[in-house]
């Protein structure tokens, strides 16, 4: 035994070279990930038959069939027509695919890296801010994944003709619930991040355009989310009969 101490962990071990080609890749692999998805996840070529049945969200059809309500909701997002149907179960099947194999480890990877850099510029709090921002990533990519696994599940079910069960369905809704406001929540971290920054073009345009765009998807979750809580009955009250009512 030498009698030393296992040196601690430092922000500024990785160098810097190594971080800026972590954005890089993670960037690129984004960008590739994103183009080729859209055209699937937005069944681009598909004649529609009847609109897509979640009102309180954004029309598109991958989205709400992760937030699907029950299996009609499902039933009316893949089953876009007669002929089409199968078309519909491939585009969206493989549009998922790609979104698990390269949007999620890409844009965890980004995250990753841009929280190493926000980490470095907080001071004593660094280590912190870095523990939270990892934790915040991974909680992302696995309600991604889970998500992705539901959704994988409604598409496969439904290739053979069979309803998905409801358990299956609530935990997929879940999932796209989490992932949605985590996802929502990091941005406005961005923002505050991108705020406190020393230069000027990312506190007067980057950090209010992101801050904006996570609070309206945020409010778009929760304003869905208030729709699905039960409603409870109003029983009307009755009023006790005076005397003179008892008596007639």
């Amino acid at each position: 035994m030498t009698g030393q101490s296992p040196a601690s962990m430092s922000l500024h071990d990785a160098p810097d070279a190594a971080v800026a080609t972590a954005i890089a890749v993670a960037v690129v692999c984004v960008t590739v990930a994103m183009i080729s998805i859209a055209p699937h996840n937005q069944m681009k070529g598909i004649a529609r038959t009847s609109p897509l049945p979640i009102a309180t969200l954004p029309q598109r059809p991958v989205m709400q069939l992760a937030f699907a309500r029950n299996q009609d909701d499902i039933n009316t997002v893949l089953h876009v027509g007669e002929n089409t149907q199968q078309d519909a179960i491939k585009a969206v099947a493989i549009g998922n695919i790609r979104d698990t194999v390269l949007l999620v480890p890409g844009y965890t990877l980004l995250l990753m890296a841009l929280t190493l850099l926000i980490a470095r510029a907080s001071g004593p709090a660094g280590m912190t801010v870095f523990g939270a921002g990892i934790i915040l990533a991974l909680a992302l990519a696995i309600a991604d994944l889970a998500e992705n696994y539901g959704i994988a599940t409604a598409v496969d079910t439904a290739r053979h003709g069979q309803a998905m069960s409801d358990a299956a369905r609530r935990v997929m809704v879940a999932a796209a619930f989490t992932k949605w406001t985590l996802l929502a929540l990091i941005g406005i971290s961005l923002s505050v991040a991108v705020a406190l920054h020393r230069r000027k073009w990312g506190r007067r345009v980057v950090a209010p355009l992101l801050l904006a765009v996570s609070i309206v998807l945020l409010a778009r979750v929760a304003r869905h989310g208030v729709t699905l809580l039960p409603v409870v009955p109003v029983v009307p009250t009755v009023a006790p009969l005076t005397p003179d009512a008892a008596r007639r």
